[in-house]
């Protein structure tokens, strides 16, 4: 993996060059649980979003990548991620409080970061950018409620009113999937 990153490095600077080494920067952090490789992947994507600021894939992987970023400096300052080989997610953030007190704490810490400031951002960017994408209201709602940010999701939800999602592939695959149409590759 570390040499699919370098490779990246030795490639000039391109949205699909830095969303395609910012992608494999993760998967490493999922090999090593080296916090600094999902940094990394961070720096990258918003480096990709500054040459495609209108590219919703790229805007979206920045805002994912921003989320999870803010997440990992909380969770790594209690944490061995390496000792655990990146096998983090969000439900450690509730293993670090035993009342709301503690929640309201640690919320606070983790949406003072500026990684989740910038997933905020992109996630504004990305509802104008793909409103009609299921997927833009899922990571919405994952992160508006992680980050405390409730009120937040009534506008969204009154955008939510009339919109017709576009599923993309997403409904021809399921449809296989529970037709049994593949079965016989599987």
């Amino acid at each position: 993996m570390r040499k699919a990153v370098a490779g990246y490095e030795q490639m000039p600077d391109s949205e699909a060059k830095l969303n395609n080494a910012a992608l494999a920067q993760i998967k490493l952090f999922e090999l090593t649980g080296d916090v600094e490789d999902s940094i990394k992947s961070f720096e990258m994507m918003s480096r990709a979003v500054k040459l495609a600021p209108n590219d919703a894939i790229v805007v979206s992987n920045a805002m994912q990548s921003a989320h999870q970023a803010s997440l990992l400096r909380i969770v790594s300052k209690h944490y061995d991620l390496k000792a655990l080989k990146g096998a983090s997610d969000y439900t450690m953030l509730s293993l670090l409080y035993d009342e709301q007190g503690g929640k309201d704490v640690i919320t606070k810490e983790r949406t003072a970061t500026a990684e989740a400031q910038e997933a905020r951002s992109l996630l504004d960017r990305t509802l104008i950018l793909a409103p009609q994408a299921f997927s833009t209201y899922q990571a919405a709602q994952n992160l508006l409620s992680g980050y405390g940010d409730h009120a937040s999701m009534g506008p969204i939800t009154k955008q939510l009113d009339g919109t017709e999602f576009d599923y993309g592939d997403m409904q021809d695959e399921w449809t296989d999937y529970f037709s049994g149409k593949n079965d016989a590759e599987r």
